[in-house]
């Protein structure tokens, strides 16, 4: 746990660890070498880092050489029939190929110390969405009784400004966290977030796809409930009677329901008792299924302060907020815009859910959540992953230098 004594300590020893990289600037940097990691390398091979792999593969084949980042390499064997090689993080041959390669590409708003800006090589900052909450929580002092944020913001603002490029799906995105809480001083791609270019296609491919490997009838409509990463790893925000939700989704909505969980892929929460109590109306599906998949298969999305309110929004689909805890978080963390602003409707019991469910149509819903878009400025075109790839182009062939 970060204190307000060891943040300063922390950043000295990163302006170490960059002093010490600058070795590998005597290390050529080879073309069609990419880089790339989810989630600080913690999680699955997901998101927009995998959205641009998967296309540079289908575009150069083996002219691109695609290493992904991971704390457990094993995990992603699988990936070399793609041709992407797994390495571990934090390891001598992350500092090589992190170093060696024409482009690096994280979604962390920023990238690792050890990995340098330098000529003929892009640093590529996707993020994971839209950042409603604040990234800069600060630390407590003690001495002062207050949360400082000195440290943690001169950290975050080194970090994201050894980016050459970083994208954005939102004006939010570009002029409230990249320019306002960040810092950022480089060039932003105002085309949208790869991870988000399925929603404009056609989707029912996809929601078949997830809907068979669940053994779910096509008939059966799906609520998703998805709520953001906590440091306390409780259970308490997907507490929700479920017996209860799903018959009101019935009674309002039509049809047969069923919940898919989706927890944060850094969650460590014991859910056990909750699927267990509920195996008849709720399902896991935390591991196994992309993100995205299971938006597009389902109807409805249940969330609290996750960046998927973004994304789900953008298949114009109900959105309701369940926060249970919003004073704690709030004060913890803190928004970049405050809650009440969102245009959604929220809830802080599950009793308040189940009757915002009972007294709010659905097509009400849809243009709520198609209002949230228009509020925070969507640059979301469908196409993100095809504009960053062109960028990229020249460093893959080598003729940038």
């Amino acid at each position: 746990k970060e204190t307000c004594m060891n943040a300063p300590i922390r950043y000295l020893s990163q302006t170490i660890i960059i002093l010490a990289s600058k070795v590998a600037l005597l290390l050529p940097v080879k073309p069609g070498r990419i880089v790339c990691h989810s989630y600080n390398a913690i999680s699955q091979y997901a998101d927009s880092p995998m959205y641009i792999a998967e296309y540079l593969l289908h575009e150069y084949g083996k002219d691109c050489e695609i290493i992904w980042l991971s704390e457990n390499p094993a995990k992603f064997d699988y990936l070399k029939e793609r041709g992407i090689v797994a390495i571990k993080k934090r390891s001598l041959k992350d500092f090589y190929y992190s170093n060696t390669a024409c482009a690096y590409i994280s979604n962390l708003f920023g990238t690792p110390s050890h990995v340098l800006k330098r000529r003929g090589r892009l640093v590529i900052e996707t993020t994971h969405g839209v950042a409603y909450k604040s990234l800069i929580s600060g630390v407590f002092d003690e001495a002062k009784g207050k949360r400082t944020y000195k440290w943690q913001k001169a950290f975050f603002s080194r970090s994201i400004n050894r980016c050459d490029l970083c994208l954005s799906g939102s004006k939010i995105t570009s002029e409230t966290v990249y320019r306002d809480e960040l810092g950022y001083k480089g060039e932003i791609l105002e085309k949208g977030l790869p991870r988000n270019d399925v929603f404009f296609g056609d989707t029912a491919e996809v929601r078949e796809s997830v809907r068979s490997r669940l053994n779910l009838d096509p008939d059966i409509k799906i609520a998703v409930v998805m709520p953001t990463w906590r440091k306390e790893q409780s259970t308490a925000n997907i507490a929700l009677d479920y017996k209860a939700l799903v018959g009101v989704l019935s009674r309002s909505y039509g049809g047969r329901w069923k919940v898919l969980l989706r927890l944060h892929p850094l969650t460590t929460a014991d859910r056990s008792g909750i699927l267990e109590k509920n195996k008849d109306h709720v399902v896991d599906v935390t591991t196994g299924f992309e993100s995205q998949e299971v938006m597009c298969a389902s109807d409805l999305l249940i969330t609290d302060y996750s960046s998927v309110i973004w994304d789900f929004a953008l298949l114009g689909r109900p959105i309701l907020l369940f926060q249970p805890d919003l004073g704690e978080y709030e004060e913890e963390r803190g928004f970049n815009v405050p809650p009440s602003e969102w245009g959604l409707p929220a809830a802080k019991t599950s009793e308040e859910l189940v009757r915002l469910v009972g007294d709010i149509p659905y097509d009400m819903l849809c243009n709520m959540a198609k209002a949230h878009l228009s509020r925070f400025g969507s640059y979301e075109t469908g196409h993100a992953t095809e504009a960053v790839c062109d960028i990229l182009r020249p460093y893959i062939v080598g003729k940038k230098t």
